[in-house]
């Protein structure tokens, strides 16, 4: 009897050149997988320092399938988001 090992994705997110501007949307940022999942993979994207809703990531859920290596988010800074407040 052999253990079956559980599939190991390795992905990398692209960066982009610049800072996002108050009201502005970023270019599509791509979520890059090495190896193409052998079955359907779902990445859930969130803020890493929690919730702020002047921040939009938009989808916020990516499913890689069996033939793809990329997918694309973007995210959208509200003009009622406050560069004063931390």
């Amino acid at each position: 009897m052999t253990a079956k090992k559980a599939s190991v994705y390795k992905f990398n997110v692209d960066s982009i050149d610049s800072s996002l501007v108050v009201g502005t949307t970023s270019v599509p940022i791509g979520i890059r997988v090495s190896n193409a999942p052998a079955s359907d993979v779902t990445i859930n994207l969130t803020l890493a320092g929690g919730s702020n809703e002047n921040i939009l990531i938009n989808p916020i859920t990516l499913t890689f399938l069996s033939d793809d290596t990329v997918k694309y988010f973007e995210v959208t800074i509200s003009e009622n988001y406050s560069t004063t407040t931390v």
